[in-house]
């Protein structure tokens, strides 16, 4: 009985860490450039985010998205928002901007902060595959 008592206690702060290395990762912005058309971008992105689980939503951003569904500490919060802005520079490059613009939390750790890292990074890695 003790043992399981100690397992459950390990898998908790487990999920604690790795709530708190999530949220502060999914608060940061992250920047980056493409050597391709401004147009096909904007495609990457909405193609990225064209699923049941990201609707479209007004924000900052040039494209906004919030999640729906669940994720870790989501039961109650408000779902957070993924902004994204697409700029065209004069060199040809189009660069762009991606960053959570709205979200709650409880005992620091974001509702749904593991969807939005995920997604952020997944959509990073696309743009710069470009």
């Amino acid at each position: 009985m003790e043992a399981l008592f100690v397992l459950f206690i390990i898998a908790f702060a487990a999920v604690l860490i790795l709530g708190l290395f999530l949220s502060a990762g999914a608060r940061k912005q992250i920047d980056t450039y493409a050597k391709v058309p401004y147009e096909h971008v904007t495609d990457v992105v909405h193609d990225h985010f064209g699923s049941v689980w990201w609707r479209a939503v007004d924000g900052p951003g040039d494209m906004n998205f919030r999640a729906r569904g669940f994720g870790l500490s989501s039961i109650g919060s408000a779902k957070p928002v993924l902004s994204v802005k697409v700029t065209a520079l004069d060199n040809g490059n189009v660069s762009v901007a991606a960053w959570m613009s709205s979200w709650s939390q409880r005992m620091g750790i974001v509702g749904c902060c593991d969807r939005v890292y995920f997604k952020r990074r997944t959509l990073i890695q696309k743009i710069e595959a470009l």
